[in-house]
């Protein structure tokens, strides 16, 4: 019976736990509130949190003050994002998916922990106070869309970047936009902006500063308390500079204005150390120095632009070879910097300082013409440099086509001129690859040309054989003669083809001095010398053999 019982305990138990591990695992529950894809409530979360898919709005205030949340991960299905939805959360990172398309005031303000902010492509617009912060310099890089339009109101006021760079796409910086950016050294403003707002970069460490030419207006205070900034580039649009907007910029050494005189507010370079210069362009108008010499608080000095021009404007080379490049000569001031458009391909660097490409391509392009733009603050000057590069097989069929070319038309020439009695020149014949012929002999072959009969003077057959007996002439004339054998002596005449002593004509040529072997006379001269000494040593032997044969006839 106790066996009994223990067996059916058993089966009983194992009929539990299989009846248990049939009942569904049960999600575990968000720690916030969702109601109709809303995020209305996160206070009860902590640590890393990820938004569930479903949720396409975040709510405001919904993460606000709840310092346990350290990250978050937003998908792409959140369209929006409330006011305060996550002011003064414990979050140290940001990363913005590029579907939302609303953000609400101070929305990420006043958080203490956070160190980096992405803005991802697609957002156009940040809103006032979006991440505020005045409890530390704790953001430290932040990563602006180029589809960003607009920076809102104080949005990353206070942040503890050491470097901006604003994107071509925003046309405005609202006021207070990065106030108080104490650490901000460098800031690169887009081309597009066109509005910067009242006390944008108030009390920042920009260094060097230049406007861009697409800004139209600076407010008040813009660019005050800046006490490391020891150059300014104002922008050629720039109409309107508010009060106060450069005051106080203690380090300031140079200025220039690329356009006309602007409106300028009320001590708009207020405590501007005295004696610094400002350059403008020598065109511009206004800037108009009163009795004390000065236009505001600057010396003006009035700036030439430049006019240049590239030698050579043209070049082609072949891939991996060096280019020559070009010489830039200029009139005018003295330029501050040069661009090119497009950009260098491949291979070559452009020097922003002195204009020039060098390098060598790896890749074959057809003819691309390259603008080079030399500046200064008085204005721009362009040229053009066109540059083609071929691949090595290309070249050469090229330069092969265009060689034969050259040198029919340079044998064509040649034949006119001998029919027409013309003087000949040592070029027309390099150019059509007949050597020997040189400025020393080119008289001379001449003469023997037109001595030729009519008929043979149409006949570039003939011509070549002229001028190869002066090609074989210029060897024996040099060094070369060593190489030369009795046949190229026979084709020229020099020596007769039925002559049984060619071997013997030619190393006593040889042997003779160069002053004495540096024409055609001189060396047949030599050579009917040597036949004569060889025919009068067969005469004597002859002789003495026929002398011997009568004595023994006797």
């Amino acid at each position: 019976m106790k066996f009994q019982s223990k067996i059916s305990f058993i089966l009983i138990f194992t009929l539990v736990l299989s009846c248990i591990s049939l009942v569904p695992a049960r999600a575990e529950a968000p720690c916030y509130s969702v109601v109709e894809g809303v995020l209305t409530d996160g206070s009860a979360c902590a640590g890393a949190i990820t938004i569930d898919s479903s949720v396409t709005s975040i709510g405001d205030s919904a993460f606000m003050n709840v310092a346990a949340v350290t990250s978050i991960f937003i998908p792409s299905s959140v369209a929006h994002i409330g006011s305060n939805a996550f002011a003064g959360s414990g979050l140290t990172s940001v990363t913005l998916p590029g579907t939302v398309a609303t953000i609400g005031n101070a929305a990420f303000q006043q958080i203490a922990s956070l160190t980096n902010v992405a803005i991802g492509e697609g957002i156009t617009s940040l809103p006032s106070q979006a991440f505020y912060n005045n409890f530390s310099a704790s953001i430290l890089e932040i990563t602006l869309p180029s589809t960003l339009t607009s920076i809102g109101d104080a949005a990353f006021f206070g942040a503890g970047i050491t470097s901006l760079t604003i994107p071509n796409s925003v046309t405005s910086i609202g006021d207070q936009a990065f106030q108080d950016t104490a650490a901000l050294i460098s800031v690169t403003i887009g081309d597009g902006v066109t509005e910067i707002g009242s006390s944008a970069f108030y009390n920042s460490a920009l260094t060097t500063l230049t406007i861009p030419n697409s800004v139209i207006t600076i407010g008040s205070y813009a660019f005050a308390v800046n006490r490391a900034l020891t150059s300014i580039t104002i922008g050629s649009g720039v109409a309107t500079i508010g009060g106060q907007a450069f005051q106080d910029n203690s380090a300031l050494t140079s200025i220039s204005f690329l356009g006309n005189q602007p409106i300028v507010g009320d001590n708009a370079f207020f405590a501007t150390p005295s004696g610094v210069v400002s350059k403008v362009s020598s065109t511009a108008e206004g800037f108009v120095v009163g009795e004390d010499g000065l236009w505001n608080v600057f010396t003006i000095s009035r700036v030439v632009a430049p006019s240049i021009t590239l030698t050579p404007s043209t070049e082609e080379r072949t891939v991996n070879t060096s280019i020559s490049g070009y010489t830039i000569t200029s009139t005018g001031d003295t330029i501050t910097s040069f661009s090119i458009s497009p950009a260098a391909p491949a291979g070559l660097v452009f020097n922003s300082n002195t204009g020039l490409l060098s390098g060598s391509p790896t890749s074959a392009t057809s003819p691309t013409s390259f603008t080079i733009t030399a500046r200064n603050v008085g204005g721009a000057s362009s040229a053009i440099f066109t540059l083609t590069v071929k691949a090595p097989s290309d070249i050469s069929a090229a330069a092969a086509a265009k060689r034969e070319v050259t040198k029919r038309e340079s044998r064509t020439d040649i034949l006119t001129r001998v029919n027409q009695r013309q003087a000949l020149t040592v070029e027309s014949f390099l150019k059509a690859e007949i050597v020997g012929v040189t400025a020393a002999n080119i008289a001379e072959l001449q003469a023997e040309l037109l001595n030729l009969p009519e008929s043979s003077q149409l006949d570039f057959t003939e011509i070549l054989k002229v001028a190869y007996k002066y090609e074989v002439v210029g060897k024996i004339g040099s060094d070369q003669v060593k190489y030369l054998f009795p046949s190229s002596f026979v084709e020229i005449g020099l020596i007769p083809s039925v002559s049984k002593h060619k071997v013997a004509l030619t190393e006593a040529i040889k042997k003779l001095p160069l002053e004495a072997r540096n024409t055609y006379s001189k060396i047949k001269s030599e050579i009917d010398k040597e036949i004569a000494i060889i025919q009068a040593r067969k005469d004597r032997i002859a002789s003495v053999i026929d002398r011997i044969a009568k004595r023994g006839a006797a």
